[in-house]
């Protein structure tokens, strides 16, 4: 993502980050008025979050890292429950996501030459 996304205020908090969030949701809500689907939206991304940490753990080196079986068995439960949120909050996300990794690769490919 872009730099200025990582800024942080005195709290630690990112706080560029959380504003585009909620300017997000707000459109969202504007626009359709389902309450519901700002929570899957909100469900998809925490489920997401969480699925990359146990990706992290099973990386980990053996020493650092505690039961591989938990990190499996939570990668896969966030991944059976991030299919079951409600609304358009899975293909909508998928799309974002995969604009998101498209637009970085670009902004990498033109950084490095």
């Amino acid at each position: 993502l872009p730099r200025i996304f990582a800024l942080r205020n005195r709290f630690g908090s990112p706080w560029v980050s959380e504003v585009m969030i909620a300017a997000g949701a707000i459109v969202v809500f504007f626009f359709n008025g389902y309450l519901t689907w700002i929570i899957g939206f909100s469900s998809f991304s925490v489920l997401l979050y969480y699925a990359i940490g146990h990706i992290s753990v099973l990386r980990q080196p053996a020493g650092e890292r505690g039961s591989r079986l938990a990190a499996v068995l939570g990668f896969a439960l966030c991944l059976v429950l991030m299919l079951a949120v409600p609304g358009p909050a899975v293909w909508v996300s998928a799309i974002i996501i995969a604009a998101a990794l498209a637009v970085r690769a670009v902004a990498s490919k033109l950084r490095n030459r």
